[in-house]
Formats: structure tokens, sequence, C-alpha cells
């Protein structure tokens, strides 16, 4: 058989296959959407941090069509709108991996009773069940620590499970116009940089009463409302916040709560 023979043989088998699938009702992949699945497969790789054997293992379908593109772009849009933006792609599956401009661990770790430290996927993987109560929580730690992307991290978890109306509030921002009453109407709200908004104002200063009191005022109203968690970062235990916003608030903040350290 000569080469043209070779062809024209492999050409008849093909033009078999196209018509045995045709009246099957299956069509060959179009490109776009060869790209739709490739696309599909690498965001649940970078979403659900699963390695691409385990991602096949779980018996993805060769040809499985990929969700709408328009449920993923809504959920990115939510995430965006609830996440400030630099802290935007934190994600409990990375934040064990981020590190700061010197280099070091952006999570620095987490300390526990006793004196035990955990850092990296160790702190990662204390931290995640805690947070995944439904219980107030309060992470506390010095700048730096990785409070703020430890709750990026869970926020974004919590939005990305369908979790309904999980915002982000900054104590500094609270005084502006709408701020509180957005934040009042989340379902789970972290509360971040709570004692950032005293601007190192010392306990008794004339200031403290201007500065705490939007603080005050969101957190005693969230007490009052059914269904609600929060979740708020600061330095302060309750020992140093109730001498600035008051025992109320302080118990408030920590009545409950599961308290975590970060250093």
């Amino acid at each position: 058989m000569t080469a043209t023979d070779d062809e024209q043989e492999i050409r008849a088998a093909q033009q078999r296959l196209q018509q045995r699938r045709a009246d099957l009702g299956i069509r060959p992949p179009t490109p776009a959407e060869l790209t739709a699945r490739a696309d599909f497969a690498r965001r649940k790789l970078q979403d659900e941090d699963e390695s691409l054997l385990e991602l096949f293992a779980r018996g993805m379908p060769a040809f499985a069509q990929p969700p709408p593109d328009a449920g993923y772009e809504r959920m990115v849009a939510r995430t965006d709108a609830a996440i400030p933006d630099r802290y935007h792609g934190v994600r409990w599956s990375n934040l064990a991996t981020l590190r700061n401009p010197k280099g070091e661990p952006s999570l620095s770790g987490v300390l526990l009773e006793g004196g035990a430290r955990l850092t990296g996927g160790r702190a990662v993987r204390h931290l995640r069940p805690v947070l995944d109560e439904d219980r107030p929580t309060v992470l506390i730690g010095r700048t730096r620590a990785g409070k703020s992307l430890t709750a990026a991290a869970f926020l974004d978890g919590l939005i990305r499970s369908g979790a309904e109306r999980p915002r982000w509030a900054s104590a500094e921002e609270l005084g502006e116009p709408g701020a509180i009453d957005r934040a009042v109407h989340a379902r789970t709200l972290v509360l971040d940089g709570v004692g950032e908004d005293l601007h190192q104002a010392p306990v008794g200063s004339p200031l403290n009463g201007v500065r705490c009191a939007a603080v005050a005022e969101l957190v005693g109203t969230l007490a009052r409302l059914r269904g609600k968690r929060l979740v708020v970062t600061t330095w302060m235990d309750f020992d140093a916040m109730a001498p600035h916003y008051g025992g109320n608030v302080a118990s408030r903040v920590f009545e409950g709560a599961a308290v975590v350290r970060l250093g």
C-alpha cells in the first residue's frame, strides 16, 4: 500500500468515525468549548487546591460541560465587593505561602495556650475549623501578624460556599456615610482593625469618645439583632479594649467568642 493509499484509508476511517458520531448525536467539541473546559479545570484547581490527579480521580468526564461562566463571574464579583482590594486573591489554600516584602511569612503563626506556636500549614489547619464555627471570633495580634489576611481567607471561603450577606468593615472607616448601615445588613461581618481607629489616643483622652463612637454603635446594634456573626481583628485583648471602648463594648465583642492569638 502506497503513502497515498494510507492517507486515503485514514481519511475514510475518519469519515466513518464522524458519521458514526453524527448518528449517535455526538459532535466534537469546538475550540471555544475546549478553552472553556480548560479554564474550568484551572479554576477548580486554584479554588479547591486540588492536584490534577485528584481532579480526574473524582471522575470528571472527559467531555463534561463547564457550568455557566456567569455564575463564576458573579461569585468573583461578590468576592471583590466584600473584600478590600489589597486582600483580593487571599484564600485558605494560599494563606500559608504568602510572603511580605521582606520575604517573611505574612501569617506569622498561631500562639496556643501553654506557649506552643503553629506556623505555615499547621497554623492554617488550626485556624480554618475555628473560623468555620458559627460563633463570634476575635483574632488578636500585633501589626502584620496576619489577622486581616486570615479574616480575608475566611470571608473568601464563606462567599465561595454561597453564604448570604458577608461583609467587611474597617473600624477606621465606620464614620463614613452609610458605613454602619451596610455593616449592620451583613449576616457575617468582619470588623477589621479595632483599635486602629483610636490613632494611638491614650486612655482618658477626650478624643477617645469621638473615635470610639462608631465601633461602639455598630457593636451595640449587632448585639441587639439576631442571626448576626461578628469576626473582629484587633491588637487588643479584653483588658486593653475595655478602658478605651467601655466594658459593655468589650463584653459584647468577647462574650462567647473564640479567641485566637497570632504572632
